[in-house]
């Protein structure tokens, strides 16, 4: 489906350079990034969590699929982050299948979102809190976004520094509030997006038949600049266990 992205361009930072480019799941024009030295990997925490063994790849050492953004952020104080949101706070009693995959750009004080969604009714808000539950900022939705388009972005403006501690910390989580569950019907914890910079493909993953509340995860994909391969990460929650 189309992308929703009202009322978004006049609140993109202005671009730096002047070949900015329009990333996938993104609604701001950023610009590109040459080579740089690659930062370590540690795996997540939480998730069941997939990726090719890099000692196995012998990738070459410019190959953009496997830049880290916090090296990046090092040149424009640019920084990646993900989130997979399921049903069920913590502690986690799941009441819904609905499943969403986040991505967000922290620009200086800016922190930008997409957030696909399936399963999901319209969400009326995104909410983002602290570890203790208590509510930082909320990002009310458009009532004229379609349901369909099963997409919203938006912005969190001049983030206070102790706001952009918790994200970079990985304390922050991100919710999206429904009519029907206005404490946050899917739920995440926003990490680092530590191994691919540039997302060629994204994919939500949901269980079938039949569907298991709280369940489901989402894969990113990104084609090789240097090499003939396609590189992915999944992350899931709930699909991989007994009876799922």
């Amino acid at each position: 489906g189309k992308v929703n992205c009202k009322n978004m361009k006049q609140d993109c930072p202005v671009p730096a350079c002047p070949r900015a480019t329009l990333l996938p799941g993104h609604c701001c024009h950023t610009c590109p990034k040459g080579p740089l030295e690659k930062s370590p990997t540690p795996p997540f925490d939480t998730f069941e969590y997939f990726q090719d063994k890099e000692d196995d790849l012998e990738k070459p050492y410019n190959d953009r699929s496997y830049l880290s953004s916090e090296g990046l952020s090092r040149d424009d104080a640019r920084t990646e982050f993900v989130a997979l949101l399921t049903s069920g706070p913590e502690p986690w009693h799941p009441t819904s299948s609905a499943v969403a995959k986040a991505r967000f750009t922290l620009l200086r004080s800016y922190l930008l979102f997409s957030i696909s969604y399936e399963r999901l009714g319209r969400p009326s808000r995104v909410r983002f809190s602290n570890p203790e539950g208590n509510v930082l900022f909320e990002h009310p939705v458009q009532k004229n976004a379609a349901p369909e388009d099963g997409m919203l972005c938006g912005m969190w403006r001049t983030v206070s520094k102790a706001n952009i501690q918790l994200l970079r910390g990985e304390q922050l989580r991100v919710s999206l509030v429904t009519r029907a569950q206005p404490s946050g019907e899917v739920h995440g914890h926003i990490l680092k997006h530590r191994v691919l910079f540039t997302e060629t493909f994204g994919a939500i993953l949901t269980s079938s038949d039949p569907p298991h509340l709280g369940a489901g995860g989402m894969a990113m994909l990104t084609l090789s600049d240097i090499e003939n391969s396609l590189h992915f990460i999944l992350m899931a929650r709930g699909l991989l266990e007994p009876g799922a």
